[in-house]
């Protein structure tokens, strides 16, 4: 089964504390790609496999 992640308007407008344009949303779509973000997904994922021995599940 196949999952996906969706960040709605709504959350990324209350993370960007403020509202969003359409222009804005597709500036931000172009922009997430070269950001830190894809970083700080490997380290939240890395630390998935650091706690696998663990028997925490986050």
């Amino acid at each position: 089964m196949i999952k996906s992640i969706t960040l709605t308007r709504s959350q990324l407008e209350e993370w960007a504390d403020r509202p969003l344009s359409g222009d804005d949303l597709d500036r931000l779509a172009s922009a997430i790609v070269n950001s830190s973000i894809p970083d700080a997904i490997n380290e939240i994922v890395t630390g998935f496999d650091d706690r696998e021995g663990s028997g925490e599940r986050g």
